[in-house]
Order: C-alpha cells, then sequence, then structure tokens
C-alpha cells in the first residue's frame, strides 16, 4: 500500500511537475515574443532617432551659423549706425560753419554795397562842385 500511495504521489508530482514545466515554456515564450516586440520597437525608435540626429545637428550647426552671421550683422550696424552719428556730427558742424560763414559775406556784402553808395554820393558831389 506504502508503495501504491509512493506510485501515485510520485505520478501526481510528475505531472505537476510537466504541468509547470509546460507553463514555464508558454511564460518563456510569451516574454520571448514580448522582448522580440520591444526589440522591434527599440530597434524602430533607433532608426528615427539615426534619421532625426543629422537634422537635428545640421540644424543646430545651421543655428549656430545663422547667430554667428546675425551676430557679425549686428556689429557693423553698431558700426554703421556709429558712422551715421559721427557724419550727422560732421554735416551739422560744416553747416553751422558754412552758415557763419554765409553770414560774414553777407556782411561784407552789405558793407560793401555802404560803399558802394558811398563812393556814387561822392561821385555825385564832385561832379556838382565841377560843373559848378
Amino acid at each position: 500500500m506504502k508503495r501504491n500511495w509512493k506510485q501515485k504521489n510520485e505520478i501526481k508530482i510528475r505531472k505537476n511537475i510537466s504541468f509547470l514545466m509546460d507553463e514555464l515554456n508558454a511564460f518563456e515564450q510569451r516574454m520571448d515574443e514580448r522582448l522580440t516586440d520591444e526589440m522591434k520597437k527599440i530597434s524602430s525608435i533607433e532608426r528615427q532617432v539615426n534619421q532625426i540626429l543629422p537634422i537635428l545637428k545640421d540644424s543646430v550647426e545651421s543655428d549656430n551659423e545663422n547667430r554667428e552671421v546675425l551676430q557679425g550683422l549686428a556689429a557693423k550696424l553698431e558700426k554703421t549706425n556709429a558712422d551715421v552719428l559721427d557724419a550727422q556730427t560732421n554735416a551739422e558742424s560744416a553747416l553751422n560753419s558754412k552758415s557763419e560763414a554765409v553770414i560774414l559775406n553777407i556782411e561784407e556784402v552789405k558793407n560793401l554795397i555802404q560803399l558802394l553808395a558811398v563812393n556814387e554820393l561822392l561821385d555825385e558831389i564832385n561832379a556838382e562842385e565841377r560843373t559848378q
């Protein structure tokens, strides 16, 4: 009887082991399938990253180049602005000098006109004195 009981237990244990092995194999297969799916996703993501990475790198390089160009243009603009301000100051100074010269010339012309008028009067006076 002990033997029968022992044999029955052995059979149950073997069935349980077989069942557990089947479950383990099924679980392992599901995990392999899941791992394969995840590896495919990772591979797809890697491809996308490898496609995007050069574009991003080019974009960053382009942005840096654009930034350098813009900084250069900003520096040129500042210099041009300073040159314009200098030119404006020089033009104002020249205009003021010219205005002063014109005013002096006008005064000289007035003086010359007055001298001419005086000379004409003197000529008239001299002419009258000669006729008398």
